[in-house]
């Protein structure tokens, strides 16, 4: 499974680029064109570094700039080196993305950064993997952060641990732009995943999130599926080598049981057994949005990849299922693929959507509460005007009230909250048309949905609809794969393949 997804509008460093000295740096960026430029040098002291500063001070091209290592552990550039670079990027407003990985960058390192992110606002892409930033630079940062734009904050490898997890969650709670969040490696235990789930529960910016490599146990795993539960643009969560043992899994199934943001999921190496396969193909019988599941080097037999692998015929949007380490390729893992190959055809046949979010919904409806208030009037529900106020009720958080939560609020009489529900319902439907209306992808929207009713015909085939979890039911699942283990399951997608897709 492919690293961070970075957001909308911010594009990777090129493959092709090749890491430069910094003598080779300077003749490229001489010719006044280059856009994106990867240093990769032992030796970065001031003497050398001055040169730099002077081209970047007056470049009006440059894009992307990463300052990493070749092969030592860190290229020498420390704090001082941020304190000599940060005051000519500081005007440089074509720069959106800065890396600097394996620098040596402290505390006093994260105070140039800071005063660098004060008065640049062009950077939308932050990388500071693997320094020295810990709690101190992670607090320094932060507070730079708390009214700046940027989208994409990656700080891997930095033991910040629980307390800078307190930082990053009362960042995430003002800043109305950050989507990409990666905390990989940093001694973060239960106690700042639910701080750091707390914070997220309002928040509907956030669309990646990496947590892999840290000390998460299973009160861990509960503050995540807190976050899937609550937060709905979350798209992409890793979550691998942690240690989600005991009842985790069933944790995780259960917070997948309503989320539909999450598309790619990765849980390799966390220690899950054959009863957090049997829960996650459960799952996966009935889930719509996961497209990518990564499950390997966990202690799953091949009896219960065996059910898994049952239970992907219904399935029709998971085009990637990794649960064999490199090499370990065998029969089950090849039917697997078949079905995720299945799957890539099926959706390349539509156009994909775009997907609605409460974000678009609060843009397109920017009400306060008066104007609320008279739209209950108009649709001649008056008695929920003073409720309404007393909660606070304006633009964003009208399409996100639920039954429960007008039911809550004392809507009454009951008609006239059912009525309000359906209100709310439509106007979220006409919203949504407009929207889609808007950016072109109507046609796209019906045909998918037009490709979801036919697919259920291509899912109809003699699989249970859940696998089950109850100990009888399992042991006889468990029988069924034993006694044939892929020739059923084989013999069905093959004659599935035979018949056509639609009438």
């Amino acid at each position: 499974m492919a690293g961070l997804t970075l957001p909308e509008g911010i594009k990777p460093l090129a493959p092709e680029l090749s890491p430069l000295t910094v003598e080779d740096a300077l003749t490229k960026l001489a010719d006044g064109e280059t856009e994106e430029l990867i240093i990769a040098d032992v030796d970065l002291h001031e003497r050398r570094l001055r040169p730099l500063t002077e081209a970047f001070s007056t470049d009006e091209v440059l894009c992307a700039l990463q300052i990493t290592t070749s092969e030592l552990p860190h290229n020498g550039m420390g704090d001082e080196g941020c304190r000599i670079l940060a005051p000519s990027l500081s005007n440089n407003w074509s720069l959106h993305t800065l890396i600097l990985d394996h620098c040596r960058i402290s505390a006093e390192g994260a105070a140039s950064l800071a005063n660098l992110l004060t008065a640049n606002t062009s950077l939308t892409r932050l990388n500071f993997d693997f320094n020295n930033l810990a709690v101190e630079g992670i607090r320094t940062l932060c507070e730079a952060l708390s009214n700046n734009s940027v989208k994409s904050l990656e700080i891997a490898g930095n033991e910040i641990g629980d307390e800078g997890v307190a930082h990053l969650a009362a960042l995430v709670k003002q800043n109305a732009s950050l989507s990409v969040l990666g905390l990989s490696a940093n001694d973060i235990t239960d106690a700042g995943m639910r701080a750091l789930a707390n914070a997220l529960r309002q928040n509907t910016c956030l669309e990646t999130l990496d947590v892999s490599h840290n000390q998460l146990g299973e009160s861990g795993a509960k503050a995540i599926a807190e976050i899937l539960q609550y937060n709905t643009t979350l798209v992409n969560l890793n979550c691998s080598h942690n240690d989600f043992t005991g009842d985790a899994d069933a944790v995780f199934v259960a917070a997948f049981a309503n989320n539909t943001s999450v598309q790619t999921l990765n849980l390799a190496h966390c220690r899950l057994d054959d009863d957090g396969a049997f829960a996650f193909a459960g799952m996966l019988a009935e889930n719509q949005s996961l497209t990518a599941v990564d499950l390997r080097e966990n202690s799953i037999s091949e009896v219960a990849l065996t059910g898994m692998a049952a239970v992907m015929k219904g399935n029709t949007t998971l085009c990637s299922l990794e649960v064999f380490g490199e090499g370990e390729e065998n029969e089950v893992q090849m039917l697997m693929t078949r079905f995720c190959h299945r799957n890539k055809e099926l959706r390349g046949t539509i156009a994909r959507p775009m997907r609605i979010t409460e974000r678009h919904f609060a843009q397109r409806l920017p009400w306060d509460v008066k104007l609320v208030g008279e739209w209950l009037r108009k649709i001649n529900i008056p008695t929920a005007v003073e409720p309404f106020l007393a909660h606070g009720v304006d633009g964003r958080r009208l399409v996100q009230l639920t039954p429960d939560d007008l039911r809550r609020m004392d809507i009454r009489p009951r008609e006239k909250r059912l009525e309000l529900a359906d209100s709310i319902a439509h106007l979220k439907q006409e919203l949504e048309h407009t929207i889609r209306t808007e950016r072109g992808d109507q046609q796209a929207y019906e045909q998918e949905q037009e490709h979801a009713r036919l697919m259920a015909k291509l899912a109809a085939l003699e699989v249970p609809a859940n696998l089950p979890h109850s100990g009888k039911m399992r042991t006889q699942l468990e029988l069924n794969c034993r006694r044939s283990p892929l020739r059923r399951v084989r013999a069905e997608l093959e004659e599935a393949q035979a018949e056509p897709t639609a009438d």
